[in-house]
């Protein structure tokens, strides 16, 4: 009997895990008349405040618990629709300066990060 035991088969079972890891520089707000952007690099600063009004956006309806979250809006806010929508774990860090020069950037960045404490997620 401790032969037939010892022959019968073992059964494994495997779990899979899946993740994604989504690292974004948001660079920041540009404000484009303190630094004297021209050109190209004013291009660029009105790039990265539609995206950043586009994120801001759907983080107000998020921390509202609005029906409608327009991820649309952006390439930014549709690529991070996976990790905003409620099943992930996400992470936001806020950098501000310390000078007093840079002061009203970093309360607005401040106050960002306060709204975007008040998203409730459910990580599965």
């Amino acid at each position: 009997a401790a032969a037939a035991a010892a022959a019968a088969p073992q059964l494994v079972e495997l779990v899979q895990h899946q993740g994604l890891l989504t690292v974004v520089d948001m660079a920041g707000s540009e404000r484009v008349k303190k630094t004297g952007s021209e050109g190209l690099r004013f291009k660029e600063a009105t790039n990265i405040n539609t995206s950043l009004l586009a994120f801001g956006n759907v983080v107000q309806a998020l921390a509202n618990k609005q029906r409608h979250v327009p991820y649309r809006e952006s390439v930014l806010t549709k690529m991070l629709e996976s990790s905003l929508s409620g099943r992930s774990r996400t992470a936001l860090l806020v950098c501000v300066a310390p000078e007093a020069e840079h002061a009203q950037e970093s309360t607005s960045s401040l106050e960002f990060a306060s709204r975007c404490m008040r998203v409730e997620t459910t990580p599965t």
